[in-house]
């Protein structure tokens, strides 16, 4: 057998969110191209990388953009609702116009929302929502605003859903969640690498021989790529 490999040193906790994710996945590639050999290590940091990935990935999620679309949506309804209460109480059937008027009525105890800053809108539109849905489905159909007062519900849900995920993101992000799993994702690549240099050391055979030059081929061809990218940026 040829002269034992040892995995050059390289500190992936020095670099971005993208390379260490993109490493990783290299690395993960190569310790399950012969799972004989140390195929649970690369269960191991695959199961690392995706929790890091995910975490990252929640934490810059476009929670905005989602939210203004709902929002948007949310407007409309109201309005909607608004204009055919309007007309519903000028019916000529008498219980459409009873009923328009009652609920009215309680969309009448609120100021417009839609103009207003999220906290503020939402805020009125849960109390709303509360007095219409009390006069119960058969008044609100009645009064023809049913499926528009049924949209608003699950546009007001849905809003809330999803900045209730904007606000776990941010504060798992403040609270170190991502910062940590980062720091377990750079551990497990570091194990691997010493592991594989003890078994360099003590019992070296051509399976980890194979594995840790693949692995230094990888690190070579990252530092390839990151020497390429300055010399186009510096125009070299």
């Amino acid at each position: 057998m040829d002269t034992p490999i040892k995995v050059e040193p390289f500190w992936i906790s020095s670099l971005a969110s993208a390379p260490v994710i993109d490493f990783t996945g290299q690395i993960v590639r190569i310790l399950m191209a012969d799972p004989a050999v140390e195929a649970e290590a690369g269960q191991k940091l695959e199961a690392a990388r995706e929790a890091y990935k995910a975490s990252l990935d929640k934490s810059q999620s476009p929670y905005g953009s989602s939210l203004k679309e709902i929002d948007r949506s949310n407007d409309r309804f109201w309005r909607q609702s608004r204009a055919i209460l309007k007309l519903s109480a000028e019916s000529p059937n008498a219980e459409t116009r009873e009923a328009a008027i009652e609920v009215s009525s309680a969309f009448n105890q609120w100021p417009d929302p839609t103009n207003n800053k999220y906290a503020v809108e939402y805020g009125i539109l849960d109390q709303l929502l509360r007095a219409v849905e009390a006069l119960g489905e058969e008044k609100l159909r009645r009064a023809l605003v049913w499926d528009w007062i049924q949209a608003l519900r699950g546009g007001y849900d849905a809003f809330c859903a999803l900045r209730d995920q904007q606000n776990q993101a941010k504060t798992e992000t403040e609270t170190g969640v991502t910062a940590r799993l980062r720091i377990e994702l750079c551990d497990c690549y570091e194990a691997i690498v010493d592991r594989l240099n003890a078994i360099a050391v003590l019992m070296p055979d051509e399976a980890h021989n194979t594995l840790s030059a693949r692995i230094n081929q990888a690190i070579a061809d990252y530092r390839l790529s990151v020497k390429m990218g300055k010399r186009k940026n510096t125009g070299e």
